[in-house]
């Protein structure tokens, strides 16, 4: 089931990122904790938004957007910062 990313979600979208990081070859490079993803999705005025992959209950996957928006178009589109899947699914 793809959803809404929720707050419950934070840590295992969090733990993704480091995934990605590490198979990139670039572990050190995140800096981003799970509570500053978790304001950035969840906060006052979040202006980053999160879906979710789920298995069985398990969250397995994830994609991480923003919007953007088309001055020549008059309208908003998404801009995806990362698409990932556990490799296990």
């Amino acid at each position: 089931m793809i959803r809404p990313a929720e707050p419950r979600d934070v840590a295992a979208i969090h733990q993704f990122i480091v995934d990605l990081a590490v198979h990139e070859r670039e572990p050190d490079a995140v800096t981003a904790t799970a509570s500053d993803l978790g304001t950035a999705l969840f906060g006052e005025a979040p202006a980053l938004f999160a879906d979710v992959a789920e298995v069985d209950g398990f969250v397995v996957g994830m994609a991480i957007w923003f919007l953007n928006y088309s001055t020549w178009d008059g309208r908003h589109g998404i801009y995806l910062e990362v698409l990932y899947v556990d490799p296990a699914h």
